[in-house]
Parts: structure tokens; sequence; C-alpha cells
């Protein structure tokens, strides 16, 4: 069945090629899309059997469809992480046409945040379009025609040969985790927290978002591949992505944030800021929820999101809707406040206007932002690379991108794990803590 499929496959790359060689326009640059059906396939399990390290997987909160990408088809990258209306542009100008076709990329966090090691290859801002993507029953392959760039049919079907599929391979079990160092440590982290809160005091900042890397080793090389698809299975309701330029590094995460969807001039996006853990028991696990409805501090935290995303938007759109009281967002194991945003951009407005107002927002970052950026810097002891970042896709007359949180980098046998936390008047560290220790369980919890 799947060598129908390849052979289905190689004969639509085939034409598509002898088509374009006829066409009296073949000089002009044109994006092609050929595609086959195929039986159901779990797009984690694909991802993760495949040779070729060039990798993107993508799954929206909402409508749950999953996207899996090998290889490039194109590549945009840029130098400067807030230039969102060149990258936009430039990953838009082939789209013409080719309906459903996406770039998949994201950001850095803050211009100087990818200069760690481990995070160069991802640059300031990388996007690109697959060369082979799966959604569950279709594969499709990516054919860019460009006029200043050779593609040969032979690379192509080479390409398409070395594809993988579930029936070929069987996934390995996670190797053990060996050891974990965490930056900073518990002594660190609570300098850092009482420094936020000291600025707080003194009125220079109302909430920052301080946030820790936990580097765990594994006892034998992990893919990020391989970890979502565990990951998978315990993190419904979230955004699922991988992106992963190469073999050196595979950025991932199961994030519940939604920067913002934009569709046409449409605009829905959310605040999530206050969390609590779930617990098995019903009892207990409402006692959480109740806390956390009529905590004062996760509500003053969230609230500072909110009014943040409010006078933001304001200026960019000519109707907007916020809801007033949040209400709860409930995950398999962490519970959040939400309050969710629609609204309408203005004439003239884009998704660069949006990136470029919005991120980051104070939910990861803090505000007043430039003075919460100043003191990220300041206080934490490494990189946050795309940690915490605006991620997603573009396509022709639409973007969505979510906030990077709850995710991590995978390098050979290393995984760093990124998680923050908000701090507000009121804050103690030992808490605070313990919260990033509740974000991150996901991770141990697949691992162990």
């Amino acid at each position: 069945m799947i060598a129908d499929v390849i052979a289905a496959l190689d004969d639509q790359i085939t034409g598509a090629f002898e088509r374009w060689r006829q066409r009296p326009d073949s000089l002009e640059s044109r994006l092609v899309r050929v595609s086959v059906a195929i039986p159901e396939t779990n797009v984690y399990d694909w991802l993760a059997a495949q040779t070729e390290t060039c990798q993107v997987l993508w799954k929206s909160k909402r409508d749950q469809q999953r996207v899996a990408g090998v290889g490039c088809a194109d590549l945009v990258s840029g130098g400067a992480a807030d230039d969102y209306y060149e990258l936009l542009a430039r990953c838009r100008k082939f789209l013409g046409g080719a309906e459903g076709a996406r770039y998949f990329g994201g950001f850095s966090f803050q211009p100087d945040s990818v200069d760690d090691d481990g995070w160069y290859n991802f640059s300031r801002a990388r996007f690109w379009l697959p060369r082979f993507e799966m959604t569950g029953n279709v594969l499709t392959c990516n054919l860019l025609f460009r006029a200043d760039r050779l593609l040969t049919k032979e690379d192509v079907l080479q390409d398409l040969a070395a594809l993988v599929f579930p029936d070929q391979y069987k996934a390995p079990n996670l190797p053990k985790i060996v050891n974990r160092e965490d930056f900073p440590d518990e002594s660190g982290w609570e300098g850092n927290v009482l420094a936020a809160l000291s600025m707080i005091d003194k009125d220079v900042l109302e909430k920052i978002v301080l946030a820790r890397r936990a580097d765990y080793r594994f006892a034998e090389p992990a893919s990020a591949a391989e970890i979502m698809a565990k990951l998978s299975r315990v993190t419904t309701n979230c955004f699922h992505f991988i992106l992963q330029p190469d073999r050196s590094a595979g950025f991932m995460g199961t994030t519940p944030e939604r920067l913002f969807k934009l569709e046409g001039r449409d605009i829905t996006s959310e605040v999530i800021a206050g969390t609590r853990p779930r617990s098995e028991n019903v009892e207990t696990d409402r006692a959480y929820s109740e806390a956390l409805l009529h905590s004062e501090k996760d509500q003053r935290e969230h609230d500072i999101v909110r009014k943040a995303m409010r006078q933001k938007l304001h200026l960019l759109c000519d109707h907007l809707e916020i809801q007033d009281d949040a209400e709860l967002l409930l995950l398999e194991r962490k519970q959040h406040l939400i309050s969710r945003i629609s609204g309408r951009l203005a004439k003239g407005k884009n998704g660069a206007d949006l990136l470029s107002s919005l991120h980051p927002t104070p939910a990861v970052g803090g505000y007043p932002r430039e003075n919460a950026l100043r003191e990220i810097r300041r206080l934490e002891p490494f990189s946050r690379g795309w940690y915490a970042s605006p991620v997603g896709w573009v396509s022709e007359n639409a973007c969505e991108f979510a906030v990077a949180i709850r995710s991590g980098l995978v390098q050979d046998s290393k995984v760093s794990v990124y998680s923050g936390a908000g701090i507000v008047a009121g804050s103690d560290p030992r808490e605070e803590w313990q919260e990033i220790e509740n974000k991150i369980s996901d991770f141990v919890k697949v691992t162990q």
C-alpha cells in the first residue's frame, strides 16, 4: 500500500516538472503543490521515523489539525527578530494561488537571545516551506520553481524515496534521564525573585516573568519528534510544535497560549496568566479551581496582561471585544485563568503590526515592557533563544502564532526545558519555584 502511495506521488512530481517545462512563463517563479491520499497515519510517529533532519510539526489548539513536514522547499531567514514586515512579506512572495501552502517558523525572544550555543542555527527569525507534508491522510510535496534557483526532479525523487513510514519503523522507548541541572538553582531563583520584588516595590516594575531552564541528560540521544510523540498524549487543548532546522537542535513545545490568529482582518487572541495544578481527586481539583478564581495575586497578574493587551489592540483594531471576567482553562495537569479576545483589524494593518505590538506580552515579559526586558536580560543566567517567542505559520491570507512557553531545546542527549512564572507584589519564591515544577511536569512524566 505504501509503495503504491510513493509511486503515485512520484508520478505527480514527474508530471509537475513536465508541465512546468512546457509553460511559456517557465522563467518566472511559481509554487506547485502535488498531493496523494494515504492511509490514516499518526503524524507524530511518522515524523519520528524520518531520517531527514529538517523537520516541523504544528497542531493548533482549536482545530486539532496536525501537520508534519520534512525537508525544505524554501527558506526565509533574517538577522533582526523584530523585522516582522519584511519576513512575512518574503514568506508570502510565492504563495499566490498555492492553496494550503504555509511557511512555518518563528522569531527569537529578544534580538540578542540566539547567541548561546544550541540556538545558533535558528537565526533571529527563520521560516521554511517543508518539502513534504503529512496531514494524517494526505501526503503533499511542495515544488518551488524559481528563475534564480535550479530545482531538479532527481533531487526531489531522491528525497521522496528516503521517506520512512511507521510500518517500516518501530518507535524506540525514550532513554532514561541520568542527570538534571537547574539554571538558576533554588538559591539563585530566590535571589532573582527577591530582586524582582524589590523593583516592584520601587515602582520600576508592575510585573516581570522570570524563567528557569532545567537541563536533562538522557543515557542516549533522543529526538524532538520522539519526545513529542509521547507528550502529545497528555497535552490536549494545547498547541504542539517542533521547529528543527537541522540535526544540531530541535525546538519543541506544548503551549496553551495563542498570541493571535488572523484570518483576513478577523483576529482572535487570549490572555492566559495565573496557574494551579490539577488533581485526580474531584474535591481537591475543585478546591484548586476555587483558589485560583479567588486569588488576589493571580487575578492581579492576569489583569495586568489583559490591560496591556487591551491598550495594544485598541490602537490596531476597529472593533475589539475582551472578556472582562477570567474563566478557567482546564488542562490535564494544570489549570489557568483565561480571557478570550476577538476583534477586527483596522484597514491597512496586518499580522506584522500585531507581532510588533504584542510581542512580548506581559504574560511572558512583564510590565512595563522595556523595564521588564532589561531585568530579564540582567537576571536570567541563560539566553532564552526562541523560548517564549512567537512561533507559528504564515499563509497567503492568514497567519497564526502561539507563544512558545512549556518548551524545550533538544540537542543529542540533552533536553533544555524552559518555563517561567509571573512575579508581582505578593509573589513567594518557593511557591513560584513549585509552579514551574508543575508546568514542566508533563515532560518529566513522559520520560520516566
